[in-house]
């Protein structure tokens, strides 16, 4: 019984780690907020130990979660950062990836029209 449930416990944090990677995130990215929601809040430091990424990555990963509005750094004198809750998280990657159909779908026209410029044009000079 035990087994199962540290399988269903596997199963859904994959689940969570493949939805965030589907909206956008890459999977290191996903992976460090999943940690710090779990098990945060963490100083860079500490937290480039426990999860063995260079200072480097994690670093990175921090700063495109920060401006995804994924995790919050504390003011504190040593800086810690904390996951914000899954479900706002899941709403802003929503949120963007809207934004970016919407975007899509009003350049859709132009970029159609200059594709069948570009077609023309090859076909033209064979």
């Amino acid at each position: 019984m035990e087994a199962q449930a540290k399988d269903g416990v596997v199963l859904s944090l994959e689940r969570v780690l493949d939805a965030l990677v589907s909206l956008g995130l890459t999977q290191r990215d996903a992976q460090v907020y999943i940690y710090l929601a779990k098990k945060g809040p963490f100083g860079e430091e500490d937290l480039a130990k426990t999860m063995k990424l260079t200072k480097q990555q994690l670093h990175s990963c921090l700063r495109k979660l920060e401006a995804k509005g994924m995790v919050i750094a504390s003011l504190e004198p040593l800086v810690q950062f904390s996951a914000v809750s899954l479900e706002r998280v899941i709403d802003q990657l929503l949120k963007a990836k809207e934004e970016q159909g919407k975007a899509l779908q009003a350049s859709r026209k132009k970029l159609l029209s200059s594709w069948g410029s570009m077609i023309e044009n090859d076909s033209a000079n064979i």
